[in-house]
């Protein structure tokens, strides 16, 4: 019988320049580009409408710890020592994103995660284009985008995070295992973690599926970014000799 951890990797996998020459219109803005008059950003074309406002990061120091050990003196508190660790050491490249709110100008649906997310959760990469080093904080409520939210593949990705912070399944104490480095628990996790990939990407879809005609997403611009890209390259580096373990 075939071993169900194989039956759940994707079949194909393409590198990210390959699948990012496949699908280039993702990864534009898709609509008309406005400043509204409190400093924010509207895209907007003819189905959607998009809000979002950035806000600049600030911490209760003078200078920002560049490394662990610099921390020590600091008033910086515990929350605010994990996010700049999860900004890997530089908070000065990132924008909180106090406010985003996607509407469908067809049919009404709208998207407000200021309200469902609360605030001080999003931070986002300037002038960021890449999707691979986003990513969702376990343990506190951070998330950090390396693509801004301002294109079809930016808001896919930032939901698809979001999708990682609502799923029920994510089990803290084996993501602390796995940090400490015990190999038969993080081999547990690596077969775990397929699923949630899954159940993360499957939330954005489900979310944003009555928006795809308005980010100019299609079938097959799903099968590139979300299987063959994405899951497809993590379904690649699964080490096939741990599988029976």
């Amino acid at each position: 019988m075939e071993n169900t951890f194989i039956s759940k990797l994707e079949k194909t996998a393409l590198p990210k320049e390959i699948a990012q020459e496949k699908i280039p219109h993702l990864f534009q803005s898709f609509g008309e580009e406005t400043i509204d008059e409190n400093g924010g950003l509207i895209i907007e074309n003819e189905f959607i409408k998009a809000q979002l406002l950035y806000e600049e990061l600030k911490f209760d120091v003078d200078i920002i710890p560049q490394k662990e050990e610099e921390f020590i003196g600091t008033k910086l508190g515990v929350r605010e020592r994990a996010l700049i660790r999860f900004l890997n050491f530089q908070p000065d490249q990132y924008y909180l994103l106090k406010k985003f709110k996607i509407e469908n100008k067809v049919n009404g649906t709208k998207i407000d995660l200021s309200g469902e997310l609360g605030e001080n959760t999003i931070y986002v990469k300037k002038g960021g284009y890449d999707i691979s080093e986003s990513a969702a904080h376990y343990l506190n409520t951070y998330i950090k985008l390396s693509i801004e939210p301002k294109s079809a593949a930016g808001i896919l990705v930032m939901m698809h995070e979001v999708g990682h912070k609502k799923d029920p399944a994510i089990d803290v104490f084996e993501m602390m295992l796995v940090s400490l480095g015990k190999e038969k628990e993080a081999i547990t996790l690596q077969k775990e973690m397929i699923d949630r990939e899954r159940y993360a990407w499957a939330y954005s879809l489900t979310k944003l599926r009555s928006y795809f005609k308005g980010l100019d997403v299609t079938q097959e611009d799903i099968d590139t970014l979300v299987h063959k890209w994405t899951l497809g390259s993590y379904s690649a580096s699964i080490n096939p000799e741990i599988l029976n373990k």
